[in-house]
């Protein structure tokens, strides 16, 4: 006579055992941690990784290693995004610094040719590079324009710090709503001040 092996008894998870859930938390953690090369992503990354490791202590919620992973990558995110920032925003001070005297070289310059005091032009200007001769013209234009008002550099502005090299493309405006476009090379002078080393002006 064959014997049947009994049947299988199913099975069942221990009693007071919930089936465990995924952190959403943690989830969100390690999603924003890869992403974190920016960083508001990191900073998400590194609020939602505490969250998700803060959920994880119950054992019916599991993802902590994604939580701390997240959290990890949040922080590096953060701290290399905040550096980048930082050499960025360190660079464009460096970048005004230079280029405010050279401003005030250009601003010297216009406001003393539209006025016409030829000598004073002269004072901004490296006259081993201009000639009198392209000077004395654009004196002769621009005094004819009445009071000098501002120069507004425009966006095809080359800084070339380790040179001492400005390049600048902008606009010079007057009183009276006249205005000129300049284009203009400047180099910074052993007093740290700059002169005007090439000069075009257009209307």
């Amino acid at each position: 006579m064959s014997q049947y092996p009994p049947p299988t008894q199913p099975q069942y998870p221990p009693t007071g055992m919930p089936p465990q859930r995924t952190s959403a938390a943690a989830v969100a953690s390690l999603i924003f941690g890869i992403l974190g090369c920016l960083v508001v992503t990191g900073i998400i990354a590194i609020i939602t990784g505490i969250i998700g490791i803060s959920a994880t202590k119950n054992p019916a919620v599991k993802g902590r290693g994604m939580a701390i992973a997240g959290l990890i990558l949040g922080l590096i995110g953060t701290v290399g995004g905040g550096l980048c920032f930082g050499g960025g925003g360190f660079a464009a001070v460096m970048a005004y610094k230079e280029a405010k005297p050279a401003i005030e070289t250009v601003s010297g310059f216009s406001d003393s040719a539209s006025k016409g005091d030829y000598d004073k032009a002269m004072t901004f200007v490296d006259q081993t590079a201009i000639s009198k001769d392209q000077i004395q013209g654009i004196v002769d234009d621009l005094k004819t324009l009445g009071e000098f008002q501002d120069f507004t550099p425009g966006k095809n502005t080359n800084i070339d710090l380790s040179a001492g090299k400005i390049d600048f493309a902008g606009t010079m405006r007057f009183k009276n709503g006249a205005t000129r476009s300049l284009d203009v090379s400047l180099r910074k002078q052993t007093d740290g001040k700059y002169k005007i080393t090439a000069l075009q002006v257009a209307k």
